[in-house]
């Protein structure tokens, strides 16, 4: 089985763990820390996740640039190279000490008018943990890439599952004792170092991958730069985009209807997650492939088209899974007082189903250099998305953050970057439009029959209407598609998974 293969197939494990963790972990969590310490808890975790992409867009570029160098096979260059990145994370760092001591010494006034002095408290002290913490950890971020421009996704996946169920093991432990957040980002902390050390272990020792600090090469420093800033930039629209909602609202409305977006984003992220598994994996490909010259826009959009198929299937089918079950389950799972955050998730999985299924064309955009164009389509969205989101989160609370968010990512993503998907890269958007187009009315017929087959069950409690309108569906939307949708290539690789399932039980 190819490196990609296996990398897909523990990608998907991997958030099929991190699901299931969350749905153990998540509700004793909350109740373990009460509504408003978890909103505080969510609320610097944005500022966790905006450290975790100061890295100036680096990671992308190792992987493009050492993939490249993998061409080549020069291994003294490769060294050179990593040496010249590791430079980059370090200055990397500098920037994250100037950030993180801004924050830390500006706390009372940015969170003054919502916190109350004991939170204010609580939260200096997980800024100055979560500053100290990426100052070392960023400049070895270059590890894990390294691993994974040597296309060893299996060895990052299976780190990353191990990463997934001991974090929440050992934070629930401290929570019993009556530790609290502090000491969640605390362990988090130490265990995002330990991964990192083991990445820097396994590219040292297994790949034989050599970083050497010396002569600085400024014309590839110059290169580098120029293509990472526009990462780094598109890096920042994504946390404008489902970061700062939770800012804005901390700021003006507090730590509880963070809370609420809260719980609606742990549904988004893994939403995410199921449609980077597959495409995150093939940026080393398209890679090699733009170095040959060629005109590559017949394969790159078959690629663009097969893989954005079978993610609508995959994301469709969570999408109507949740519309279907996800107002009760979020009320049992979380309670009552978390109902808001069905709405959340569903205004915002409307925004993201179509430019989520396309983001093979992301990684196409960076193996050409031609990701400017959407960064700053997204910058200038994002700015708009900011201006608008404060009046609706003041009125709406958490709906209104996902009203703002979701209008400015269909522009943006549908209409503007489809447009210069087909005339920059000359992809095949209305062969892509025609094959989504088919599998949509699908989708939706499948919704809307076990949708009417439930009206007309009863059900004696939330639980048994999760499962069986869960069950009807599944098999409703598995029928539909085969049916009507689904091609001989998807079927086979249906039939393939389901084979070797059979065959290791």
């Amino acid at each position: 089985m190819t490196q990609v293969k296996k990398g897909a197939i523990l990608s998907y494990l991997s958030i099929a763990v991190s699901l299931v963790v969350t749905i153990a972990y998540t509700p004793v969590m909350i109740r373990l820390l009460g509504q408003e310490e978890y909103g505080l808890f969510v609320l610097i975790g944005s500022v966790i996740v905006y450290f975790s992409k100061m890295d100036l867009g680096l990671g992308n570029a190792v992987i493009r640039y050492i993939s490249r160098n993998r061409a080549i096979g020069d291994k003294k260059s490769e060294a050179m190279l990593s040496g010249n990145f590791l430079l980059l994370y370090s200055l990397a760092s500098v920037f994250v000490l100037v950030v993180g001591f801004v924050i830390y010494s500006n706390a009372t006034s940015i969170f003054g008018g919502s916190l109350t002095n004991n939170q204010i408290e609580k939260a200096e002290i997980m800024i100055l943990i979560i500053t100290i913490t990426f100052i070392f950890a960023l400049p070895m971020q270059i590890f894990r890439s390294i691993v994974k421009a040597y296309e060893r996704f299996a060895t990052e996946k299976i780190i990353t599952i191990i990463s997934n169920v001991s974090r929440p093991v050992i934070i629930l432990i401290f929570l019993f004792n009556g530790y609290g957040v502090i000491a969640m980002i605390a362990i988090t902390s130490v265990l995002n170092i330990l991964t990192l050390v083991y990445f820097w272990y396994y590219t040292h020792f297994y790949l034989e991958v050599r970083v050497k600090l010396g002569k600085v090469d400024f014309s590839i420093m110059k290169e580098i730069l120029v293509y990472s800033s526009f990462i780094f930039l598109n890096i920042i629209v994504d946390q404008i985009y489902w970061q700062t909602d939770q800012i804005i609202l901390g700021i003006v409305a507090g730590t509880i209807p963070v809370a609420v977006l809260g719980i609606a984003m742990q549904f988004i992220r893994v939403y995410l997650m199921f449609s980077t598994a597959m495409s995150g994996l093939f940026l080393p490909r398209v890679s090699r492939i733009a170095t040959n010259g060629k005109d590559n826009s017949a394969e790159l959009s078959s690629l663009f088209i097969k893989i954005g198929r079978i993610q609508f299937l995959i994301l469709s089918y969570i999408f109507g899974g949740f519309v279907l079950v996800g107002k009760p389950f979020i009320e049992i799972w979380a309670g009552p007082s978390y109902g808001d955050a069905y709405y959340i998730v569903i205004i915002l999985m409307i925004a993201l189903i179509v430019p989520l299924t396309q983001n093979v064309g992301i990684s196409i955009l960076q193996a050409y250099n031609l990701h400017a164009f959407r960064s700053i389509a997204l910058i200038i969205m994002g700015v708009v998305n900011i201006i608008i989101t404060v009046p609706l989160a003041e009125r709406y609370l958490g709906i209104g953050t996902a009203i703002a968010t979701a209008g400015s990512l269909l522009i943006v993503n549908i209409l503007v970057m489809n447009i210069y998907y087909y005339k920059k890269l000359n992809l095949d958007i209305f062969g892509y439009w025609k094959n989504i187009f088919i599998l949509m009315v699908s989708s939706t017929s499948s919704m809307l029959v076990s949708f009417l087959i439930g009206l007309n069950i009863h059900f004696n409690n939330f639980i048994a209407e999760i499962i069986i309108n869960g069950i009807i569906f599944t098999v409703i939307y598995s029928l539909i598609q085969w049916k009507f949708s689904m091609n001989v290539y998807e079927k086979s690789l249906f039939i393939s998974i389901k084979n070797r399932f059979d065959k290791n039980n």
